[in-house]
């Protein structure tokens, strides 16, 4: 079986990087500035969310192997909380673009199809 928290460390590091190229590019270029905010909001937010979903299938796994009957979810209302509040962030300040924070909001699965693709061909 995969490691999750592995996975989460890698995301981690893939986001940081993407903040640092955010960061240097809308120190260095000003007509990106607003499109480098909105993606650095929405991964903020999209790694948020991985986490909070990792959170929860451990809940949920931890309930399983004890048998209890609570009924448990994954936690839609916690993660899509997280995802409007990056997008009224977005909406509500003048240098953040909203388009940039609803791509940003999806790194965290892109990644995540990456990570597992190239873990598949390893396998292979």
């Amino acid at each position: 079986m995969i490691d999750l928290s592995s996975h989460l460390r890698t995301l981690l590091r893939a986001t940081l990087f993407l903040m640092a190229v955010g960061l240097v590019g809308w120190a260095l270029v000003p007509s990106v500035r607003p499109y480098a905010a909105g993606i650095m909001l929405g991964a903020v937010g999209s790694l948020v969310n991985a986490h909070l979903l990792r959170y929860k299938i451990e809940m949920l796994g931890q309930q399983i192997a004890e048998k209890t009957q609570k009924r448990v979810g994954l936690g839609f209302v916690a993660r899509i909380s997280v995802a409007l509040i990056a997008v009224m962030v977005a909406i509500k300040q003048p240098g953040v673009d909203l388009a940039a924070t609803i791509v940003g909001l999806f790194f965290a699965q892109m990644v995540t199809l990456l990570l597992g693709m190239v873990t598949i061909f390893k396998r292979k």
